[in-house]
């Protein structure tokens, strides 16, 4: 029998085009979806001017982050660690879906918290454009639109190609870090 697991996203794994175009995820079923006592920050360390900072959740008595509730495969899930950022680590929250009700699920936090981080403009667009997606409330797409981000034209228009490819080598099991260090050895082996 095939195990099904829950996964709550509130980053850009909230829009179709990241999650199921770019990364070939396969959810079963996808709904809007609420986690209490947590608020969303904007403090995992991406790429310096580019990709600043990447979405995380952090404790908040009185917060609630909006989000995908993604019904998924194992092995989908094991695909998606493979492409999440290593400086994420899982939590196994309760989740409020709005067709299936409280659920247990996975979520990712950041291990590594680098505070005043922002997102750039087109991460959080994608985070924008999943929320609108999903029907999410419209004070929480508003709230997604205020947030500060950043935009270095000619750079981040290199970084969203580079950020693409490197998914693309990630979900198919290929480590872009590793080939660069094989690639100095090979230079320094044959004096290039």
């Amino acid at each position: 029998m095939e195990q099904l697991v829950w996964y709550f996203a509130y980053g850009a794994n909230m829009a179709r085009r990241v999650f199921v175009e770019s990364r070939g995820m396969r959810p079963l079923s996808v709904e809007p979806a609420r986690l209490d006592g947590y608020r969303l920050t904007f403090d995992e360390p991406g790429v310096p001017l580019v990709e600043p900072g990447f979405a995380s959740i952090e404790p908040e008595a009185r917060g609630a982050v909006h989000g995908a509730l993604y019904r998924i495969r194992v092995d989908d899930l094991t695909r998606l660690h493979r492409t999440e950022s290593v400086g994420y680590t899982t939590l196994e929250l309760d989740v409020e879906g709005a067709r299936s009700g409280l659920v247990r699920a996975v979520a990712y936090q950041s291990k590594f918290r680098v505070l005043g981080l922002r997102p750039s403009r087109r991460y959080l667009g994608l985070m924008q454009r999943g929320a609108r997606e999903l029907g999410l409330p419209e004070t929480y797409c508003h709230f997604l639109e205020q947030q500060p981000c950043v935009h270095v034209p000619v750079l981040s228009n290199l970084m969203t190609r580079s950020v693409r490819s490197y998914m693309w080598l990630r979900e198919r099991g290929i480590r872009p870090e590793a080939i660069a260090v094989r690639l100095r050895e090979l230079r320094r082996r044959y004096g290039l």
